[in-house]
């Protein structure tokens, strides 16, 4: 007797939202944007959420239009950092944005909300747990010196940790770092190095800027 089997539907691709400060040309960004664009898209649906608006969107314009052309779409908060924190128009502002990423993680219901560099990471953590995320992942890629004599990021960091399903590191200095000095991450913390495109290093010619600085053929140049 032959029994059919019944077709497997088509998996739906991984809904990933990416959450970062600006896209202006910097380490951070630059990895984040290599990174939307290799995902494969069958597998991966993405979009990026930008805090700030304004001159950063200008300045970000390249890895913005690269992420776009990758199929992601972008979105800024606008979050305004002109006030300082015990100005009652930065909350407003802060709260403003908040309200913005929720309603954009309501709309497009992420399986993942992946978050990098400070500020982000910390709003990420409220705005995905508010919208009922299944995951949420922050990222460090610095030591922690700009922390230092400002304990109070240190302790909302360490709140946040408690909401966080896993927290990446690119390299060992720095997950050393997470591990002296933040609450709640020893048993999520991930190693993972940046990456590096090959392809840019294997068909360079380096003849014309050898000419350009009067370079012999057998001096070696880094």
């Amino acid at each position: 007797m032959h029994v059919a089997r019944t077709p497997r539907p088509p998996r739906r691709p991984i809904r990933l939202v990416h959450c970062i400060g600006t896209m202006r040309l910097g380490g951070a960004e630059t990895q984040l944007a290599e990174l939307i664009c290799r995902l494969p898209r069958d597998r991966f649906a993405q979009s990026l959420v930008l805090l700030q608006g304004g001159a950063s969107l200008r300045e970000g314009r390249y890895l913005i239009d690269k992420v776009r052309q990758a199929g992601c779409p972008v979105i800024s908060l606008r979050y305004s950092m002109q006030f300082h924190w015990y100005d009652p128009r930065s909350w407003a502002a802060a709260a403003w944005a908040l309200l913005r990423y929720v309603a954009h993680l309501l709309r497009r219901r992420p399986d993942i909300v992946h978050a990098q560099l400070y500020w982000a990471n910390i709003i990420s953590v409220l705005a995905g747990r508010l919208a009922f995320v299944p995951r949420i992942v922050t990222s460090r890629l610095q030591l922690s010196d700009y922390k230092a004599g400002r304990p109070a990021m240190q302790r909302i960091e360490n709140w946040a940790n408690r909401f966080t399903d896993a927290v990446f590191v690119n390299s060992e200095a720095v997950r050393q770092d997470v591990m002296s000095h933040e609450d709640h991450v020893p048993a999520r913390v991930q190693l993972i190095y940046n990456g590096v495109v090959v392809d840019r290093f294997q068909q360079a010619d380096p003849d014309p800027l050898r000419r350009e600085l009067d370079l012999a053929g057998d001096e070696f140049v880094i």
